[in-house]
Formats: structure tokens, C-alpha cells, sequence
């Protein structure tokens, strides 16, 4: 599934003209529809632009957290690839536009992929860290209760 999806990322980000270039003006159309229905006028296509390289670093997010057993070290993956994606474009693509703001939603997908990797673990695990009991564990009281000093149970 990794390779799969690495191969797709580096398609949709090496391809030598804008991927969305075939899509905007249906897009922006579909936009409008939705301002006429509803949708907030804050909602554009910047945004959707952005939501859509947050979505597609997120499963980056979870898988190099799960590579390196470390959500921090997840999402700081994310960044580094996104900064080198960024950088190539730059120097390689003339007809693409690296941009800052990609790194931002870039590194934002992969940030909420590891951290959603970790709360799968710990929902799946029971614990947040290791070390931790796990939740459902019973505590290890004595079968009778005792009193404190104060006589307080």
C-alpha cells in the first residue's frame, strides 16, 4: 500500500504541468453552484487547493509514523518530503509553482495522519505511551479496604 501510494504522490507532484490545470474550470464552476446554494464565498478554490494537499499528506503522516514507531518523527517526515517536493518543482518544473503554503498544508496532512496513526495504536492498545497500563486493566487494590491514619477510606 506504501509504494502504491508513494508512486501515485510522486505522479501527482513530478507531472510537469499543474494536475489540477484539466480540473479548474469545472471546479471553479462547481464552486459557484455551491456559493449559489450555500456554500460560504469564504470557501474557494484556494481552499479546496489546500484542503486537498492536507488530505493527500495524510496518509504519509501515518505511515512514516508507523515506519518509525514515533508520531513526531511522522510528521516531521511529512515536512522534509514536502520541502524537497517544493524544492524540485522549483528547479526542475517551470510550469509548476512551489510554494510555502504547500509545505504548510503538506506538513499539516502528515501531522494529522501520525497523530491519527497514534490514537488507532493506543485505541487498539489500550495505552498512549508505552508504559502505560492499559485502560481496561484493573487496578491493584487489596480486597479489603484500610483505613488511613486520619481513619478516612
Amino acid at each position: 500500500m506504501a509504494a502504491i501510494y508513494g508512486v501515485a504522490v510522486i505522479a501527482i507532484v513530478f507531472w510537469p504541468t499543474p494536475v489540477d490545470r484539466p480540473a479548474a474550470g469545472g471546479l471553479k464552476a462547481t464552486l459557484e453552484w455551491l456559493h449559489q446554494h450555500g456554500l460560504p464565498q469564504a470557501i474557494g478554490y484556494n481552499q479546496v487547493e489546500f484542503s486537498a494537499n492536507v488530505a493527500m499528506f495524510i496518509p504519509m503522516g501515518i505511515i512514516a509514523a508507523a515506519y518509525f514507531k514515533n508520531v513526531l518523527l511522522g510528521a516531521l517526515a511529512g515536512a522534509f518530503a514536502s520541502s524537497l517536493i517544493e524544492l524540485s518543482q522549483a528547479l526542475f518544473l517551470p510550469a509548476r509553482y512551489a510554494s510555502g503554503l504547500d509545505v504548510v498544508a503538506n506538513t499539516l496532512g502528515a501531522a494529522i495522519g501520525a497523530a491519527a496513526y497514534c490514537l488507532f495504536v493506543a485505541a487498539y492498545t489500550g495505552r498512549m505511551t508505552a508504559g502505560t497500563p492499559p485502560l481496561n486493566a484493573e487496578l491493584s487494590a487489596p480486597s479489603d479496604l484500610q483505613l488511613d491514619r486520619s481513619g478516612v477510606r
